[in-house]
């Protein structure tokens, strides 16, 4: 699939915008894998860093009312302190509702360096009966129950537009 990719800057909510850090990571784990995304993508992410107690790390996007959309989060590990499984668990909230309350992407993956991605199928509602944007809300936010981290980081976003078919 030919998709372009952007920054989030346009998209991300709020003062409060995390960390950026770059870390080039082996290749040879991406190369190993299946991926969907290019490398960059999982080369760079955006994280709470310490202001973990103070917001949700969101991002704004806008979308037309009365279609599904696939949001398809990418993460990848390149915090190099993050090494084990619960160190790092976080929640995911899809228009103000929880997705997952306990993300541990360790469960997911082979481990720090490896991407993974995960999919959420949205229905945008019209409860006006208007056809116009909404905005729609993407979150994460650090989970108590992290072993070590208060952390929660995105590498990744993909936002698709499903058509509704009528004749069915």
């Amino acid at each position: 699939m030919y998709r372009s990719w952007d920054q989030d800057n346009n998209y991300i909510y709020g003062a409060a915008i995390g960390l950026t850090p770059l870390i080039i990571i082996q290749s040879c784990k991406l190369l190993k894998c299946p991926i969907t995304a290019p490398e960059t993508v999982y080369q760079t992410q955006r994280s709470m860093g310490k202001m973990f107690d103070k917001y949700n790390l969101t991002w704004i996007l806008p979308v037309d009312f009365r279609f599904y959309y696939m949001l398809r989060l990418h993460f990848c590990n390149i915090i190099p302190q993050y090494t084990k499984r619960s160190q790092v668990v976080f929640k995911i909230f899809v228009n103000n509702k929880t997705a997952v309350e306990e993300a541990n992407l360790f469960y997911g993956s082979r481990g720090s360096g490896y991407p993974v991605f995960k999919d959420y199928i949205v229905f945008v509602n019209d409860p006006y009966g208007k056809r116009s944007i909404q905005i729609f809300l993407l979150a994460v936010h650090p989970n108590r129950n992290s072993e070590l981290y208060l952390d929660a980081y995105l590498n990744g976003l993909e936002v698709f537009k499903l058509s509704v078919d009528k004749t069915c």
